[in-house]
């Protein structure tokens, strides 16, 4: 899962907000509580101005510390 997470941070870093998505994506469907990946996920969708779905994963990050 490791090597998905920082697949998918080289991803965000390169702006490539949809391949992130679904990068983090594999790695929720393992551990849905995962809290980097959840981040990203806000992140990513922040970057593609779906600021509704980005605050629904950062909260999301929030609620499970």
């Amino acid at each position: 899962m490791q090597a998905r997470l920082l697949k998918a941070k080289l991803m965000l870093k390169n702006k490539d907000y949809s391949g992130t998505i679904t990068e983090v994506g594999r790695v929720l469907k393992v551990d849905e509580s995962d809290l980097d990946a959840l981040l990203l996920r806000g992140k990513a969708y922040f970057y593609l101005a779906d600021h509704d779905v980005a605050l629904r994963y950062s909260l999301s990050s929030m609620i499970i510390c």
